[in-house]
C-alpha cells in the first residue's frame, strides 16, 4: 500500500489520473520545473532520488537500473491509487518512456509529456559533457508509437 496517501475510490475522482513525464538533458531544469508545478496532491519521482543519502547525492552507475526500477514501481503505485504523478528523468528514447506509458494504460491514466530544454551552467551531478552530447544525439522526439499504444483499445 501507498505509505502516506489513501486510495481514492474511482467514484470520488472527478478527473482522470495524470502521469506527467518530464524529460530533458541533465541540468535542463526538470526537477526545478516539477517543484514549481506539483502540489501536495501530486507525487514526484526521479531516478536521482534513489541516490540520495542523508541529503547528499551519491551516484553509483552500477545501481542505475535499480534506480529506474524503483522510479517505475513508485510511479505505478501512485497511479494505482489515483494520484497524479510527475516522473522527471532524461527519457532520451522511447524505450525509456515505454514502461510509463504501459503503467498509464494499465490504470487508465492520461499521459502528458513535458520536454525541458533550458541549459543551465550548473551541472548538479557533474555529468561529463561527452555523456550529455551522447544523450542529445539519441534524444527521440517522435513519441507517436507510444501514444498510439496508449490509445489502442485492444
Amino acid at each position: 500500500e501507498h505509505p502516506t496517501k489513501p486510495r481514492i475510490p474511482s467514484r470520488l475522482r472527478n478527473f482522470m489520473t495524470v502521469l506527467y513525464l518530464v524529460r530533458g538533458l541533465p541540468s535542463s531544469g526538470k526537477s526545478s520545473l516539477v517543484k514549481r508545478l506539483k502540489t501536495i496532491f501530486h507525487d514526484h519521482f526521479e531516478a536521482d532520488m534513489f541516490f540520495m543519502s542523508d541529503r547528499k547525492y551519491e551516484f553509483d552507475a552500477s545501481k542505475l537500473s535499480h534506480a529506474h526500477k524503483w522510479c517505475q514501481d513508485s510511479a505505478e503505485q501512485s497511479i494505482s491509487y489515483g494520484i497524479d504523478t510527475y516522473v522527471s528523468n532524461t527519457f532520451t528514447t522511447t524505450s525509456e518512456l515505454k514502461p510509463y506509458f504501459e503503467i498509464a494504460k494499465k490504470y487508465g491514466a492520461k499521459v502528458q509529456v513535458i520536454k525541458v530544454e533550458s541549459n543551465f551552467e550548473k551541472n548538479d551531478h557533474n555529468v561529463p559533457q561527452t555523456t550529455i552530447d551522447k544523450m542529445k544525439g539519441r534524444f527521440n522526439d517522435d513519441l507517436t508509437s507510444l501514444f498510439e499504444m496508449l490509445n489502442d483499445q485492444v
